[in-house]
């Protein structure tokens, strides 16, 4: 996702439109968005599913679900705002900052859940 996201950049700073930077946006485009359902598109939901506690499960998911709702309106209505105010490189750039952030988040702080039980995922949370 950063990477296409550092590629759209680098194209809108080009500033040179044309049929085949137009193609290079789109496949930008396609190639975040793909990356994006493959990760945390559909990850999240599986993350939020496995790593609460059966007793609080139902609040915690309903309260992640509000989380990640309100994140992506804010995202949604801050996009165009970003655009008309900074310009699309730097948009694309803070973007994939907070896709580093989060590959960062991913790797040091969520738990690998492959395979195990949910007692063995609260276990590992208790340690």
């Amino acid at each position: 996702m950063a990477i296409a996201l550092l590629a759209l950049a680098l194209i809108f700073s080009i500033g040179k439109f044309n049929m085949l930077m137009n193609i290079l946006i789109m496949v930008g485009v396609l190639a975040h968005t793909a990356f994006y359902e493959l990760s945390w598109g559909g990850g999240a939901w599986v993350i939020m599913s496995e790593v609460f506690p059966t007793s609080i499960r139902g609040r915690a998911q309903s309260l992640c679900s509000l989380t990640m709702f309100l994140a992506s309106y804010f995202v949604s209505q801050g996009f165009p705002m970003m655009l008309s105010g900074i310009g699309a490189s730097w948009t694309f750039v803070i973007f994939a900052i907070f896709c580093l952030i989060m590959m960062w988040f991913a790797a040091k702080v969520l738990p690998e859940t492959n395979g195990k039980t949910l007692e063995e995922i609260q276990a590992d949370f208790k340690k």
